[in-house]
């Protein structure tokens, strides 16, 4: 749940990522909801659902996307999972990467919808050829540990080292644990990387390497 709460919290900026939605009016209801939710406050959390609620009646993804999002948190309207799970599966069939990604979490958790590991693992992987960062960070950690799926250290060092490149520290701890033993120095850069960005878990592995 801390990784969900991680990703739910960022934003989408809707100049370059609402080129391919379906009208202008979209976009600009899309927006309008981005200006208030930056813009803080209950009051603007409540107008920017709407807003984005709009758009998405209007047919634009992003706007399911994001209305779920607003749905997962409880921001600016109740809370409602399972209302979440529909909002994301709109737009994952739209090709939304970033719904596939929270799809594929909520199946995984069985969060809001039935846990159904193989259909939760699949929408990460539509999301991680999309390069979100997070479904290659989450796939990576999911093939090192064999949780969900058959142990595969080369496909795990594949997804870590795509995450870890876009600077998800979750993913720099994971690929140094996984080349530690061969490769020490790198797992070391990685290691201060991380801890270098807040992650405590990297900071605490570095700890342990220097006693």
């Amino acid at each position: 749940m801390l990784l969900l709460s991680v990703l739910t919290a960022c934003t989408i900026d809707a100049a370059t990522k609402m080129d391919d939605d379906s009208s202008l009016a979209a976009r600009q209801a899309f927006q309008a909801g981005d200006t208030l939710l930056k813009q803080g406050g209950a009051k603007n959390e409540v107008l920017a659902a709407r807003y984005y609620k709009r758009a998405a009646d209007m047919g634009s993804h992003w706007g399911h996307y994001k209305y779920g999002t607003m749905l997962l948190e409880g921001k600016g309207v109740a809370k409602d999972v399972p209302a979440a799970a529909q909002a994301f599966s709109t737009a994952a069939e739209q090709g939304n990467g970033w719904a596939q990604y929270q799809l594929g979490v909520l199946y995984l958790d069985g969060n809001g919808v039935p846990q159904d590991v193989p259909r939760g693992t699949a929408l990460l992987g539509k999301a991680a050829d999309q390069n979100i960062s997070w479904a290659q960070y989450r796939l990576g950690d999911m093939y090192a540990t064999g949780t969900g799926v058959p142990q595969d250290l080369t496909k795990a060092r594949a997804y870590l080292e795509k995450s870890a490149a876009q600077d998800i520290s979750y993913a720099q701890f994971a690929l140094a644990n996984l080349i530690m033993d061969k490769e020490p120095q790198r797992a070391k850069t990685l290691l201060q990387t991380a801890a270098a960005a807040g992650n405590q878990l990297a900071a605490k592995r570095l700890a342990q390497i220097a006693g």
